[in-house]
């Protein structure tokens, strides 16, 4: 997720990402309120080995 600061709609509180892998969600460490989402951008899913070699000319 972003370095963007997060609050909470219910009580003001800072909120915290559910994953710190994948952006999925938020929680609300004090109230407990948070949101989901079942989307995951296909480039942090893609598990493909990727190779470059530079050359020089």
């Amino acid at each position: 997720m972003s370095d963007d600061i997060v609050l909470c709609e219910k009580c003001g509180a800072e909120m915290k990402p559910l994953s710190d892998i994948y952006p999925v969600g938020m929680t609300c460490p004090n109230c407990g309120w948070g949101w989901a989402t079942t989307y995951i951008d296909p480039i942090n899913l893609d598990e493909s080995d990727y190779h470059i070699i530079l050359v020089s000319s």
